[in-house]
């Protein structure tokens, strides 16, 4: 198969372990999706996470960057429909639409309930990107309650992402992700600029910006997502520089020293090529 059978997943689905003694697994869709469309006519950009039937998110009205409010959603998702509150400070709407693969349609109504205005927003999924399933399994230990909402007092912990193409199992890797309020979100980028998508998600959040992550290179000669060299696995918090082809990372070492250091790719291996850093006496 080419490349162009490889692209961003549709759907995901995390599963949770309800026992760690009898191992018993939710497997529950998750998604993290941005849409564009109109609220009563407006445009708005909105971003909507799924976390099996829980959805959170937030929305913006265009253009976003002058506008400095950003109403936040929170609701569910029952069969293929939508329920969300929204709020700026205090509650100021409902929605409740209609939601498929690619479209949400329905209607907002405000806190009072005497306003109600059409939503009409599109998903526009990348190019030629394959019908992917991912599932998460979690073994939380901590005791993470499913009947409960996701908070930072119950949040699951990942071990391992499916990746399903038309139902069918293709892949498993193994991981070990504990976020703190909520699961991290399995994230993906052509971090080794070879025109394929790659595989990252984040195994937990430390102070500063240094969060560890770990990464799988899709391999096209093999049609599977291997491990990321070891060089790549170690540095912390990566952001893809996809102009220049470089990997950078931010990092803080202690109450007064923080830096960045500048990456690129020499053959299967990632090397260090620039390093800046500065450092502040504490008072």
């Amino acid at each position: 198969m080419g490349k162009i059978k490889y692209g961003l997943p549709t759907l995901l689905a995390i599963g949770f372990w309800m026992d760690a003694t009898s191992a018993t697994v939710l497997e529950l869709p998750a998604w993290e999706r941005n849409y564009t469309g109109t609220i009563a006519g407006k445009p708005v950009n909105v971003n909507i996470t799924r976390f099996g039937n829980s959805l959170n998110g937030y929305y913006c009205y265009e253009p976003c960057n002058q506008h400095k409010a950003v109403i936040v959603l929170r609701g569910s998702l029952q069969d293929k429909e939508v329920h969300l509150e929204e709020r700026v400070k205090a509650l100021s709407g409902y929605w409740n639409a209609e939601i498929s693969s690619s479209e949400i349609k329905g209607e907002w109504t405000s806190a009072d309930k005497k306003r109600h205005f059409p939503v009409a927003l599109i998903y526009y999924k990348p190019k030629n990107s394959p019908d992917i399933v991912l599932v998460t399994n979690t073994n939380d230990a901590g005791g993470y309650d499913p009947s409960k909402e996701i908070d930072c007092g119950n949040t699951p912990a990942i071990s391992a992402i499916k990746l399903y193409r038309d139902g069918k199992l293709i892949q498993t890797l193994d991981t070990a992700s504990v976020g703190t309020c909520s699961p991290f979100m399995p994230q993906w980028g052509d971090v080794n600029f070879d025109g394929y998508p790659d595989l990252s998600i984040v195994t937990e959040l430390l102070a500063g910006p240094d969060a560890p992550v770990q990464t799988w290179l899709y391999d096209p000669a093999k049609q599977r997502y291997v491990d990321a060299p070891a060089s790549y696995q170690e540095i912390t918090s990566p952001e893809i520089d996809a102009e220049h082809k470089q990997i950078v990372s931010y990092w803080r070492g202690g109450c007064c020293s923080h830096g960045v250091n500048v990456y690129r790719w020499k053959g299967k291996t990632i090397e260090l090529i620039d390093r800046g850093e500065s450092y502040f006496q504490p008072v």
